[in-house]
Order: structure tokens, then sequence, then C-alpha cells
């Protein structure tokens, strides 16, 4: 005959598995092809006519450019099967030199490091429209702030929105993988923009609980 705490261990053990997780976080990856598109070297080998050119020419280039891509961590919680609501943070790096070059191609001084960088806080909102025990296909939103900053100490502010049409999530237990097509977007005014159309494909590892 069974004890009564083997058989309270076994009902307890059979909620928990068939317990849904409610929290879940994420770290991950996204793709800059924006940033990569938007800020390039525009390297000029050297001036047709140099001679031709106004006494005391310079010209202000930007070079040899270097990308971090989005790195984004997120906490969400299930409201029910179909809702999630959450919270996520996700920052980028653009990193280039800007030299000074006369009409001969000759630096003028020493070139400046430029370290720019993207932070975007968003809250987020998820609908589950299909789940099975291995996998779930999800869409999602997310409305916040972009904080735009660099090492030269400027500073702006702009409002940032996320839409996710598709992401699948496949795994089974605490562990599982995601991927994600987005469209991640920041600006200041039509004029004044930090992102667009950024972070078209993302991965992530997460762990729910």
């Amino acid at each position: 005959m069974k004890s009564p705490l083997t058989i309270l261990a076994f009902l307890l053990l059979t909620v928990a598995a068939s317990a849904q997780s409610r929290h879940l976080v994420r770290l991950g990856w996204g793709d800059m092809m924006f940033e990569t598109v938007a800020f390039h070297a525009t390297e000029i080998s050297a001036y047709p006519d140099p001679e031709k050119l106004p006494s005391g020419f310079r010209s202000d280039e930007k070079e040899h450019f270097r990308y971090t891509g989005h790195i984004f961590a997120d906490y969400s919680y299930r409201l029910n099967k179909l809702l999630r609501v959450g919270l996520q943070a996700d920052f980028q790096g653009i990193f280039w030199k800007e030299t000074v070059y006369d009409a001969w191609r000759k630096p003028v001084g020493e070139s400046v490091a430029v370290n720019n960088y993207d932070l975007t806080i968003l809250p987020t909102v998820s609908f589950t429209y299909l789940e099975r025990p291995w996998f779930r296909l999800y869409c999602g939103v997310g409305v916040g702030v972009v904080m735009a900053f660099d090492n030269l100490k400027e500073f702006q502010t702009g409002t940032a929105f996320n839409l996710n049409p598709v992401g699948i999530q496949v795994g089974r237990g605490h562990w599982s993988g995601s991927a994600e097509l987005g469209c991640l977007c920041g600006l200041r005014g039509s004029s004044n923009i930090f992102m667009m159309n950024s972070r078209l494909f993302s991965v992530s590892v997460n762990y729910s609980w």
C-alpha cells in the first residue's frame, strides 16, 4: 500500500507537469541591416584635380565602421493561453573613425573615434496563435522609447516601436530557442531617424518556469 507521502508527491509532480510555464526570459541577437546600409564608409581614393580645389579645402570622412548587432533581453508573463505581456531592452553599437583630409588626401590631424549607441526599452504584448508540446507560433508588438548617445556626450531620445509578425519558439521544459521576423524602428520626427526596419531577423535562447 502506498504511503500518504508517496501519493502526495505523485499528485504534486502531476500538477507541475501539467501546469503551463507563466514566466519567460530571453537573451538574443538580431541583425543590423538598416544600420549597415545607412552608416557606412564613403572613402575616396583621390581627388581628380586637387590643385583646382579651393585653398584650404578639407574633407571630413567617416571610415572603418564596426557593428555589434542588436543584443536584447526580455521578460514576459503569460496571462492566459493566448496573451503574454512583458518588457524588452535592446542595445546596439556602431563605431567608426572620422578623419579630415586635405585636397591631396593627406590626413589633417588625428582621426577621431566615434562610438554611437542606441538603447531601446519596449513594453511588449504577444499573441500565441498556435501551440503544440514542442513549439509555439506567435506574433507581437512593442512601443516604448529609444535613447541614442555617444562618446562625444551627445544624447537624444525618441519613440520606438517593434512589430513582430511571426515568431517560433521550439523546445520543451525549461529551455527553448526562438527565431523571429520583425521590424524595429526608432525616430524623433521624420527628419531624425535612429532606426528604420531594423532587426529584421533575430534569434534567442529562452528559459521558462
